[in-house]
């Protein structure tokens, strides 16, 4: 039980953690016309991600052979990956 409250407060202060760095990337100067076109550009490579993810998503529901399938789940692992680094842990 002891083990389970620890656990919780070490996720408690993680997602602090996470939101004080989400906030400070925030506020670190992208006011500037660059940082806008620096923005936009970021997302429309993260909608780039989600786009490519659900096709391989969709292809995967559509069925596939097993070296077709090994190579959409592959695609599938990297675009996921890509997104979370680039995008959603930014």
């Amino acid at each position: 039980m002891s083990e389970n409250i620890e656990q919780g407060r070490r996720v408690t202060s993680i997602k602090q953690e996470v939101s004080r760095s989400l906030e400070r990337s925030s506020s670190d100067g992208r006011s500037t016309g660059t940082g806008k076109k620096a923005d936009a550009r970021h997302q429309k490579t993260c909608d780039g991600y989600r786009k490519r993810l659900a096709r391989i998503q969709q292809q995967l529901r559509a069925g596939y052979s097993n070296d077709r399938g090994n190579r959409l789940r592959r695609q599938r692992r990297e675009m996921s990956q890509a997104l979370s680094r680039e995008c959603l842990l930014r």
